[in-house]
């Protein structure tokens, strides 16, 4: 019993420091790729209620830019998105991951080329696990 007490105190308080730092500067891409890696299931559950919906920074090498679109069953409205796709990258430590940027905006895509280097702010809206690497699904303006 004093080992579950104990457990529930110290993940109440890593939430707690993890939300409060999270709202003082946005969450770096690798930190939360290590951090999602070494988690257990119930762990990524609770690191994706904290950090979906935060600003994140996140780059890497574009492999393609496309035209995109998704049905918001909020409002039944299809959405028009423009998704910027990133190379597989590792963090340091090996972690591999991807960025995948969308953007409403048509002239924010307009001048990336493949194989540049980006580098974007945003919003976290997803963190796909493939078994493979990571996604982060990122809107950025």
């Amino acid at each position: 019993m004093k080992a579950i007490v104990v457990s529930s105190c110290a993940i109440l308080l890593f939430s707690v420091l993890f939300c409060a730092s999270a709202h003082c500067e946005p969450i770096g891409a690798e930190g939360l790729v290590d951090r999602f890696y070494e988690a257990t299931e119930v762990q990524r559950n609770e690191i994706r209620g904290l950090c979906i919906g935060e600003d994140i920074i996140a780059g890497g090498i574009i492999s393609n830019v496309e035209d995109s679109s998704f049905f918001n069953t909020n409002d039944n409205v299809r959405e028009n998105y423009f998704m910027v796709k990133t190379l597989v990258q590792n963090t340091a430590s090996g972690n591999p991951y991807e960025a995948v940027f969308f953007c409403k905006d048509v002239n924010a895509v307009k001048g990336l080329n493949k194989g540049e280097r980006i580098e974007k702010y945003g919003r976290l809206l997803k963190i796909v696990d493939r078994g493979l690497w990571i996604y982060l699904w990122i809107e950025v303006e």
